[in-house]
């Protein structure tokens, strides 16, 4: 009878360390947003100060047409004025891109490589958001228990997820200022998390028993699909590649290999049977925290 309690009592006690409680849940819908521009969602980001200032991934602002780059020197140089945030009761509240990441090179580079960005009201705001607090990527390690919320595949609705960290290594990127194929070695890591197109610039949020003691450690930036290919681009080329050998003539079995195949094509684009993937959080960090983050 013992031994049956004190089993109960672990498996209770291993449950309950893994929910999320009302007040996670709470926090979450009072401090991740939805990422508008020009009328169109294109991911997630999250409250990181009182002053509303923003955090995301810099891929979905520059996705979403909010940057632009000079023709000739391939640099930034402007931006969208169309970029809103839309809170979980549907207010919206226009932002802008922190000019460091417009302006300053070292900033905009360390942004690109390594996909994070800072979002800041256009007006000054008279009142004081709620926001999550950001910890160390050296917290997090593999196995630990993470939770992450957005807005994925345009829902409506948010969806928050749970999952496992599962690997911690570097990832080798090839972006820098000027479009050149730079290459970096950035602070990443696996997840074992359900990941879709819409998470991106999500937080990646170590889970802890109290709710004032979960961090944010990383942004969700990536995921990496099956092993036909990489990227979604390189699956796009094999699918293609592979329709065009298909020979109606020979075969009428064929018109359903190629409807099975045009699905695979277009799942492959929007629904997580690959690998998902956060970027560490300690560069934006580093930016948020100097002096007037908003400009």
């Amino acid at each position: 009878m013992k031994n049956f309690l004190l089993l109960f009592i672990l498996i209770s006690t291993t449950i309950n360390s893994q929910s999320l409680s009302r007040k996670k849940i709470n926090k979450i819908k009072e401090t991740v947003v939805k990422i508008n521009i020009n009328g169109t969602t294109w991911g997630t980001g999250f409250l990181v100060s009182e002053d509303g200032v923003i955090a995301s991934c810099f891929h979905v602002i520059e996705n979403g047409g909010a940057l632009y780059r000079n023709e000739n020197t391939k640099e930034i140089d402007s931006i969208s004025n169309e970029i809103y945030i839309e809170f979980e009761n549907k207010d919206t509240l226009k932002v802008s891109v922190v000019e460091d990441f417009l302006y300053d090179d070292y900033w905009t580079e360390r942004g690109i490589s390594e996909d994070f960005i800072l979002l800041a009201p256009v007006e000054k705001q008279n009142k004081k958001y709620d926001y999550l607090r950001i910890g160390d990527w050296k917290d997090i390690n593999e196995g630990d228990i993470v939770y992450t919320s957005g807005y994925p595949l345009s829902v409506e609705e948010r969806i928050t997820a749970i999952g496992t960290f599962s690997t911690k290594y570097k990832r080798k990127v090839k972006r820098d200022n000027t479009g050149n194929d730079s290459i970096y070695r950035i602070d990443a890591g696996h997840l074992d998390l359900t990941i879709n197109n819409g998470n991106s610039g999500g937080p990646l949020i170590k889970l802890n028993k109290w709710p004032k003691k979960d961090m944010v450690v990383g942004l969700i930036s990536f995921k990496l699909l099956p092993k036909t290919a990489k990227t979604y681009s390189d699956n796009a080329s094999y699918y293609d590649k592979r329709l065009k050998t298909l020979d109606y003539s020979k075969n009428n079995d064929l018109k359903n290999i190629e409807i099975s195949l045009r699905a695979l094509y277009n799942n492959a684009n929007t629904t997580s049977y690959g690998v998902s993937g956060a970027v560490s959080i300690d560069g934006l960090k580093e930016r948020l925290f100097q002096s007037n983050p908003e400009k």
